[in-house]
């Protein structure tokens, strides 16, 4: 029986998805992290966030409409030799269909992640600024530890 190889066309696309999609988020982090003031909701930066974070949860789902397909496809054919991808049973179609959607469900989950770590990564940010705020505001008093 044939293999696939993990480096396939479509397996490198969803890697450079995610690269590019964790190069971008990195950048705005590191941004967030230098800048000595409270992040708020509305600030740029969190709306970039938000919008790559939409972004690749738009690129994954684009991903499974068209990667979940072709690599049935393709594991069919290994299996019957010649085949006719009009001429597929509503069986098949229903399973492709499930596929899709639990492999989209996991890389929204990931996606999901990522925006908790950064949203924990921001308040932490703005709990530092708060808290050595506070320490300037109050000199000569206790000042509880990190």
């Amino acid at each position: 029986m044939p293999e696939f190889p993990p480096t396939s066309p479509q397996a490198q696309r969803l890697i450079k998805l995610f690269e590019d999609a964790e190069r971008e988020l990195l950048r705005e982090c590191n941004c967030i992290l230098l800048q000595s003031s409270i992040i708020g909701p509305d600030d740029l930066r969190v709306a970039r966030i938000k919008q790559i974070r939409a972004e690749l949860l738009a690129g994954s789902r684009q991903w499974v409409e068209e990667a979940i397909p072709d690599c049935y496809l393709a594991g069919l054919r290994a299996a019957r030799g010649n085949l006719d991808p009009t001429s597929l049973s509503p069986l098949h179609l229903q399973t492709m269909d499930v596929l899709a959607q639990s492999t989209f469900s996991r890389l929204a989950g990931v996606v999901d992640v990522v925006g908790r770590q950064i949203d924990d990564m921001i308040k932490q940010h703005n709990l530092a600024h708060l808290k050595a705020a506070m320490q300037k505001a109050a000199p000569g008093r206790p000042t509880w530890t990190s």
